[in-house]
């Protein structure tokens, strides 16, 4: 289980709305350091519920980041990891077989997400990746996942790969890894990640981290 997801209504996190469905530096206000990498995202369902998704390892440093903060706004934070798994699709007939379970899937567009049901489970679904491949994350129930796993992996062009393939592919895309090319240590403009915040709000400077980079 590689990220893990946790949702808060409304959205205080993000400094602009721009932001969501961009995989962004998770930065610091007093030294703009990357203090991990997320994916954000409002839920279709809803649009005042937001989702994160962190690397597993470091759920707890980032829920302790975030809860500096949460107080400050009207909003519930609520950590459902022990309830959701994250399965990971990459490479070019990804759409072809994710569709076979949930046919809306083959219009998405990358970055794009929706609520989707595959296999009777409800499931909600970002057509991202860190391979530079096009490819699907599924976020869904954990006691589901094991059934949906074993159903994509029916298709004879889906195969089971492990990190270390991810890893050679993101390299050869040039996507920084938390920890290895990015840290508390690196700020987001000496890893590259400037494109990560859009033109006008880095203009602006509104996000979190700004001063330490002028």
């Amino acid at each position: 289980d590689e990220a893990w997801p946790l949702t808060a209504r409304p959205n205080p996190f993000i400094p602009i709305a721009a932001q969501k469905k961009v995989g962004i530096p998770q930065a610091s206000a007093e030294a703009s350091a990357a203090l991990d990498k997320r994916l954000t995202d409002e839920w279709k369902h809803a649009a005042a519920e937001v989702v994160f998704t962190w690397p597993a390892k470091d759920k707890d440093k980032d829920l302790a980041h975030i809860r500096k903060y949460v107080g400050k706004f009207d909003c519930v934070l609520t950590d459902v990891s022990d309830a959701v798994g994250l399965l990971a699709v990459q490479g070019p007939k990804a759409a072809d077989a994710c569709s076979r379970l949930a046919p809306s899937l083959a219009v998405l567009k990358f970055m794009d997400t929706a609520n989707v049901s595959m296999n009777g489970a409800d499931c909600f679904v970002s057509r991202s990746g860190y391979t530079g491949e096009d490819g699907f994350e599924i976020s869904l129930p954990l006691n589901k996942a094991g059934e949906i796993a074993a159903k994509l992996a029916a298709d004879p062009r889906v195969e089971w790969i492990g990190l270390a393939a991810r890893d050679s592919l993101r390299l050869e895309a040039g996507l920084c890894l938390y920890g290895s090319d990015m840290n508390e240590e690196v700020d987001p403009a000496s890893a590259a990640l400037t494109w990560a915040i859009p033109k006008t709000i880095r203009q602006n400077g509104q996000y979190r981290g700004a001063k330490a980079l002028e």
